[in-house]
């Protein structure tokens, strides 16, 4: 896991933005999960996201910069048929079934999570 985290650190320090490990080999637990989804709950995809977040050890990772989350974001590339050159359509394989990389869409999505995550 920590040599993938690496290659996925460096994608981010290499269009600009600082990344800082804040925990590595953290399990999440399905109470933060749920809290971090909040505002899908009901769709039909939430029961799968809860099985994702929380199946194996994750990288938590702060990532700050000028346009981060828009910049964050189109690194990751889309959730769904990401292409190559992005984090999820490169590495799309080691993530298994999921994706490899999750990111707020917002500011305010940030700060809930990390409240969420505390």
């Amino acid at each position: 896991m920590k040599g993938l985290v690496s290659h996925i650190i460096l994608r981010y320090v290499d269009a600009g933005l600082s990344a800082e490990v804040v925990a590595l080999h953290v399990r999440l637990q399905l109470s933060q999960v749920a809290g971090l989804y909040r505002d899908h709950r009901g769709k039909p995809y939430f029961e799968g996201l809860l099985l994702a977040m929380t199946s194996g050890p994750c990288a938590i990772l702060r990532i700050e910069g000028e346009n981060a989350v828009a910049r964050v974001r189109e690194i990751n590339g889309p959730t769904m048929n990401a292409p190559e050159g992005t984090i999820r359509g490169d590495f799309k394989s080691a993530g298994g079934p999921f994706n490899i990389v999750h990111a707020p869409d917002s500011l305010e999505a940030a700060q809930r999570e990390w409240e969420a995550l505390g």
